[in-house]
């Protein structure tokens, strides 16, 4: 059965405007793998068409217009990488942890050991 999703997918890519979901079944654990390793695929999919260096879907968030966004848990999932916003992961600042100048506290007390 032609559903239409490899021509969507183009025409998402080519126009980068609005087109309708591209969708893929969902898999049981929700996973695709590529190349013996395995990835959510609406990352897959936005990390090959738009954001090289996307690091996970916490990245993400899908447009309101997607009627298969993979939040959604439906049996399918929408793979259009223009149905996905990236959002921005705040930078944390380091966190420092004080370090006591005195360690004689730290040491072990001679009737406390064995």
């Amino acid at each position: 059965k032609k559903t239409g999703g490899l021509d969507e997918l183009e025409k998402a890519i080519t126009s980068q405007g609005p087109t309708l979901c591209v969708k893929i079944p969902r898999s049981l654990d929700g996973r695709l793998q590529v190349s013996h390793r395995k990835g959510l695929p609406h990352v897959i999919y936005c990390r090959l068409w738009r954001w090289p260096d996307l690091q996970s879907h916490h990245e993400l968030r899908a447009l309101d217009c997607c009627e298969f966004a993979f939040h959604l848990k439906r049996d399918e999932v929408c793979v259009n990488p223009f149905h996905y916003q990236r959002i921005e992961t705040p930078v944390l600042p380091p966190v420092l942890v004080p370090r006591p100048h005195n360690l004689d506290h730290f040491a072990i007390k001679s009737e406390f050991k064995s």
